[in-house]
């Protein structure tokens, strides 16, 4: 029977190198779980100052706004 929840093999699952297990592999070699928590932190304060500028009143949100915001607050953090 097959796990669904298994991520055996899944390149998202791995960790960095020195995290403990606690930072996700990364572009930037982070390895401290605080300093990555800074880091996503500023990018998604940066994400939200850019989002809020570039939302019109009314508009609708699509789960493609979402992925693509989501992209561009950790795309280049996360392999």
């Amino acid at each position: 029977m097959n796990d669904k929840y298994d991520t055996t093999g899944n390149v998202e699952a791995r960790f960095e190198p020195g995290s403990n297990d606690r930072v996700l592999a990364n572009l930037l070699g982070v390895s401290n779980a605080e300093e990555m928590d800074d880091i996503e932190l500023d990018l998604l304060k940066r994400l939200h100052e850019d989002v809020l500028g570039s939302v019109e009143m009314g508009q609708r949100l699509t789960v493609a706004n979402i992925r693509k915001w989501h992209r561009r607050w950790l795309g280049n953090v996360y392999v």
